[in-house]
C-alpha cells in the first residue's frame, strides 16, 4: 500500500537541480495503482562513505536498466560494508538511518 521511490542516478557531469524534476513534477506518476516517488542522485564518490539512501537501495533496490555495471558495483560495495558491519542501520523515532562504524 505504499508508494514507490524510483531512484535515477545520473552521470557526475549533469548538475543535480530542481529542473530535473519537472517532467515528474507535471503529473502524478503511478505505477501497478501506487505513487511514484523520483529522486535524483550520483553514485557516491569514491572513497566516501555511502549515504543512507544507498544502503536501503543495497538492500533492497532493483535495477531496472543500467549501462556498464557501475552501480552494480557501488552497491555491491556497500553491501559487503554492511555485511562487513562497517554500516549499520540505527532507528531513531520511527525512522532508520544508517552511520558509518569505524
Amino acid at each position: 500500500g505504499s508508494d514507490v521511490d524510483l531512484l535515477v542516478v545520473l552521470d557526475r557531469t549533469l548538475p543535480l537541480t530542481r529542473s530535473l524534476y519537472a517532467p515528474w513534477d507535471a503529473g502524478p506518476s503511478t505505477w501497478d495503482g501506487r505513487p511514484v516517488e523520483v529522486h535524483l542522485a550520483h553514485l557516491p564518490a569514491p572513497g566516501q562513505p555511502p549515504s543512507s539512501i544507498w544502503a536501503e537501495v543495497a538492500l533492497d533496490g532493483i535495477i531496472v536498466f543500467e549501462r556498464g555495471r557501475r552501480l552494480s558495483a557501488a552497491l555491491a560495495s556497500v553491501r559487503r560494508e554492511i555485511a562487513d558491519g562497517r554500516f549499520v542501520r540505527r532507528v531513531s523515532q520511527g525512522q532508520p538511518y544508517w552511520v558509518k562504524v569505524a
